[in-house]
């Protein structure tokens, strides 16, 4: 089963599923899909890490009430992991383990695609290693992918998260909620963008705005 939202299609992955929750813009608005769509236990995973002020889990938080107050939809467990710094090993550790223990189907995430690189290359000179580096626009990549992963907007980038937020409803109660600023050692309860991350300059391009 599935559904399409802006010519975008996002498979329903049947029975309990997990979602990686940073707080945002695009894995917000994932949850919201899911929550609109499923009424089986969603299982949310927010890595705090020191090095970010742990801010993730404060706007997760956030985000987690709207979804729930706009969708009527309460069957969530968060689990919040903390942590000193973020890799993928410490994100995924906890849910692949509930893959392989039978609790969860599979994991969605909400990674996009890069804008157009002469678009992306304005940013900042990327190390070819980042994440948002390897994101490139050129290469299809599959939504689900090795059994484990669903990443229905991987082949799509902030102007077509934008135009999604913008056909639910969503830019004035869930998008000022969400946090894709990167800052490291932000100040104590920083929730804001700092406007020159490569995150924040993403986020701009798409949406035209910040909160």
């Amino acid at each position: 089963m599935e559904i399409e939202i802006n010519n975008v299609k996002i498979p329903l992955i049947e029975g309990n599923v997990g979602l990686s929750l940073s707080g945002g813009a695009d894995s917000s608005l994932l949850l919201y899909i899911l929550l609109a769509n499923k009424k089986e236990t969603l299982e949310v995973f927010t890595l705090a890490a020191d090095l970010k002020g742990r801010i993730s889990a404060k706007i997760a938080a956030n985000v987690i009430e709207k979804c729930i107050q706009l969708t009527g939809n309460n069957n969530i467990k968060h689990h919040v992991l903390y942590t000193d710094t973020q890799n993928d090993e410490k994100l995924f550790k906890l849910p692949l383990q509930m893959i392989a223990d039978g609790k969860i189907n599979i994991l969605y995430t909400a990674i996009t695609a890069n804008p157009p690189k002469d678009i992306a290359d304005n940013f900042l000179t990327l190390d070819k290693n980042s994440e948002h580096a390897i994101r490139n626009p050129l290469i299809y990549r599959p939504i689900i992918y090795n059994s484990k992963w669903c990443c229905p907007f991987t082949n799509i980038d902030k102007l077509k998260i934008a135009e999604m937020y913008a056909s639910l409803n969503l830019l004035d109660t869930l998008f000022p909620l969400t946090k894709s600023c990167e800052l490291q050692n932000p100040p104590i309860d920083f929730l804001g963008h700092c406007a020159t991350c490569w995150w924040c300059k993403e986020r701009f391009w798409g949406f035209k705005r910040y909160i």
